[in-house]
């Protein structure tokens, strides 16, 4: 399984500042799923794969703890 959501830079903001409605224009993205295996081609894999995708998880450390309620 791989990690997907907020890189560690936007968790931590908007982890720390008041959260209130703002207007959003700086793109848009998306996520699909598929009961389907995807197969990219060797080309796609070659040219588009980001190969230090892992990296933007790093700095994220445990938040969870089993003894809180």
């Amino acid at each position: 399984m791989t990690p997907h959501g907020p890189e560690y830079e936007v968790f931590k903001k908007f982890s720390e500042i008041e959260l209130k409605p703002e207007k959003y224009t700086g793109g848009l993205a998306f996520m699909f799923e598929s009961m389907y295996m995807m197969n990219p081609t060797e080309w796609a894999s070659k040219n588009f794969v980001d190969k230090k995708y892992n990296e933007c998880w790093q700095p994220y450390k445990k938040q969870f703890n089993p003894k809180q309620k």
